[in-house]
């Protein structure tokens, strides 16, 4: 029986750094599917291309915040 999706794995935590990596993906996970590329309804923000908050240093959910009272 496959479990896992081809191509997921899982991930060894080690610290505490690492547990706060993990967290703030599953935080912001919502929020970046609206500008996932497999998304069939993917937004993109304003002056950017999809995916655009991926590896900001922000979080992707303050910047969809921001960019929800920005429209």
């Amino acid at each position: 029986m496959l479990i896992w999706q081809r191509g997921f794995y899982d991930h060894i935590i080690r610290d505490q750094e690492s547990l706060d990596r993990i967290r703030h993906y599953i935080a912001d996970n919502p929020a970046r599917w609206a500008f996932d590329r497999e998304n069939p309804v993917a937004i993109a923000p304003r002056g950017g291309a999809v995916g655009a908050c991926n590896g900001s240093r922000r979080s992707c959910t303050e910047l969809v915040v921001e960019e929800a009272t920005l429209a």
